[in-house]
């Protein structure tokens, strides 16, 4: 006959086999994120009302941002889906429905905690980092807008859309 300790049956409970209930949270937690569009190689870094994302050169000539984004949920996780979208639209496009804009440069990618780009900033608060967006024509365009979505494993999903 096996004695197990309460306190070891209880510890042994509460922890994942293969760690997949922590990376996806408690999906029975219901609402939406909140996404904040920022930049930042090694962290978090809200852009300005009146500012524009830092845009780096290239060595051989090409254009990238560097972005970041910070999340409000209600279930923290450590696993996300990340996609972005920069675009180029006229001078007088200035709303975030407007119609005439044409990308210039996006990706998607899955951030999990080997990435190292992801950190908890508090309870309810996720911040994703080192976002590198090749963007083609960003200073040619009167404006600019960039677009992120950002995706949970239990579908919880926020967006965000700056014009610059």
């Amino acid at each position: 006959m096996v004695r197990r300790s309460p306190l070891l049956v209880l510890l042994l409970s509460a922890c994942s086999v293969d760690g997949e209930q922590a990376a996806l949270g408690d999906c029975s937690v219901a609402g939406e994120l909140r996404v904040t569009l920022g930049e930042g190689a090694d962290g978090f870094a809200a852009i300005p009302d009146d500012g524009e994302p830092t845009l780096y050169q290239g060595s051989q000539g090409g254009t990238h941002l560097i972005l970041g984004a910070q999340i409000e949920t209600p279930d923290p996780v450590d696993h996300y889906t990340v996609t972005l979208l920069a675009e180029a639209g006229e001078a007088p496009c200035d709303t975030a429905e407007c119609s005439a804009w044409t990308p210039i440069g996006g990706f998607t990618v899955e951030l999990d905690p080997t990435s190292g780009r992801i950190s908890q900033s508090g309870p309810t608060r996720v911040e994703l980092f080192n976002l590198f967006l090749i963007v083609e024509n960003w200073v040619a365009a009167p404006r600019r807008r960039v677009n992120i979505v950002v995706v949970d494993p239990c579908e919880r999903s926020g967006s965000a859309s700056r014009i610059f």
